[in-house]
């Protein structure tokens, strides 16, 4: 029996949007060092002062929990009529799981990242990508009509224990927690390439997707791939389940690393294979990344394919960056990725618009 009250039905007629139809604002095109592209006609919102111009995210940084939670505060702060501000649970150490949602319409999307801690640079994506949508839309360049529809709700890091210890180390966690914490890394102190959260539970081995057929789970926590004891036990994963199934998000995107690739499928019903996969080609399009293949018996748990096979909806896992062996992608690699993937909200809100006036 479905988990969601929701089930998407008809035949989908895709029309996505074109290169440059909807993109990132003048912020993106700052950081770019090039002029912002022609929009077309906004619907009026409340315009930011015209002495506001400088982008409150920078991404060109080891980008913390405590940078993520400066900046979203300051982005509800500056945007107040485009930008809600919540913590949607907390972490096994207590940092909180922010989520940012931008727009005021009924069509939703939920883009998330950094279940892994080690695949910390996509909360400098994400996060760069709400600065540059709320500053489009306060400004009016282009997307005020598409922020009236939708809603883009931001989880840009699920996993901030994990992301800390990748990025800090043991300094940053009680010293109680430090002996434990090394035995989990096999005795070591270099913690960067770290993906399980502050309990040794891999995050994205723990929706109930055929959990039980995971393979290649370690027998206890670890700091990668333990898929924990049971679905939803870490409190990052179950809060990220609690808050999916109450927004009901039309379309969700995951974001990780490495191998600049797309995931669109899981178990996904016949009847959606053609629009799921209509929209997956267009995302390729779009970033330039490889569609993954149908796998014949996919291993599951993830955020993804939970989302797929029980909602019936469309949902993607985003692998940023080239493959490398171990540690976080380095920063270097930012701002290609950035350019691949700067308008994929946009896009996709687009599409939750086009899926909610079809049912």
């Amino acid at each position: 029996m479905p988990f969601f009250p929701w089930l998407v039905t008809g035949a989908l007629v895709l029309s996505l949007l074109v290169p440059g139809q909807v993109r990132a604002g003048a912020a993106g095109d700052a950081r770019r060092g090039r002029q912002p592209s022609p929009l077309p006609a906004p619907v009026a919102l409340a315009p930011v002062p015209p002495t506001v111009v400088a982008p409150i995210v920078n991404p060109e940084q080891v980008y913390t929990y405590e940078q993520l939670t400066k900046d979203f505060a300051a982005l509800a702060e500056r945007y107040p009529q485009l930008v809600r501000l919540r913590s949607i649970g907390q972490s096994a150490y207590g940092r909180e799981i922010w989520a940012l949602g931008l727009g005021t319409g009924p069509a939703a999307v939920l883009l998330n990242g950094a279940h892994h801690g080690s695949e910390w640079l996509t909360v400098n994506l994400l996060a760069a990508m709400a600065d540059d949508y709320a500053q489009a839309g306060a400004r009016d360049e282009g997307i005020g009509g598409l922020l009236a529809d939708a809603t883009i709700w931001f989880v840009p890091m699920v996993n901030p224990d994990g992301v800390t210890l990748s990025q800090v180390g043991l300094e940053a966690f009680p010293a109680e927690a430090r002996d434990q914490l090394r035995q989990l890394n096999g005795g070591s102190d270099d913690f960067r390439g770290w993906k399980a959260n502050g309990e040794g539970i891999d995050l994205n081995r723990q929706y109930p997707a055929d959990w039980e057929h995971i393979v290649a789970s370690p027998a206890a926590p670890a700091f990668s791939h333990f898929k924990g004891p049971e679905p939803l036990s870490a409190p990052e994963s179950r809060a990220l389940y609690q808050f999916t199934l109450e927004v009901e998000p039309e379309i969700v995107a995951a974001y990780h690393s490495a191998g600049r690739v797309i995931y669109w499928h899981f178990h996904t019903a016949p009847e959606d294979l053609d629009r799921d996969l209509t929209i997956a080609e267009r995302l390729a399009e779009l970033t330039g990344y490889a569609l993954m293949p149908i796998e014949e018996n996919p291993s599951g748990g993830g955020y993804k394919d939970w989302f797929v096979q029980t909602g019936g909806r469309p949902g993607f896992t985003f692998e940023i960056g080239q493959y490398i062996d171990g540690g976080p992608l380095p920063l270097s690699v930012f701002a290609e990725e950035w350019e691949r993937n700067r308008d994929v909200g946009l896009v996709l809100a687009a599409e939750a618009v086009r899926l909610r006036s079809m049912r």
